[in-house]
């Protein structure tokens, strides 16, 4: 259908279309925090934890030369302090116990 676009619904409406399910636009959000999640603690397994979350030296010590951002750097310690409590983490960026309970993830072990 043209008139579906590739937003939220727009998915929702394919998925179901192709499946033959009537998942809500909630679950639709939910399976993908789930799968977000599921990524992190596997990440986190593999010894990738806060000091991974970075960027090339470039980007948080060189200031842009030009456009909107220009003489600017990236501000990254301060965007992870937001960043984490948003994603339901600790500041060691694991994922929290009640995150990981909300989605049904509490069977998964926080190391």
């Amino acid at each position: 259908d043209p008139d579906l676009e590739m937003k939220p619904e727009g998915i929702r409406q394919y998925l179901n279309k192709a499946t033959g399910a009537d998942y809500s636009l909630a679950e639709l959000r939910a399976a993908g925090e789930r799968i977000f999640q599921a990524e992190r603690l596997f990440l986190n397994r593999a010894g990738f934890l806060r000091d991974s979350d970075t960027l090339p030296p470039r980007m948080l010590g060189e200031p842009l030369p030009d456009g909107p951002g220009r003489g600017k750097v990236c501000h990254l310690e301060e965007m992870l302090e937001e960043f984490y409590p948003l994603r339901g983490w600790a500041q060691d960026g694991r994922p929290n116990r009640a995150t990981l309970e909300r989605l049904g993830l509490s069977g998964e072990k926080v190391q």
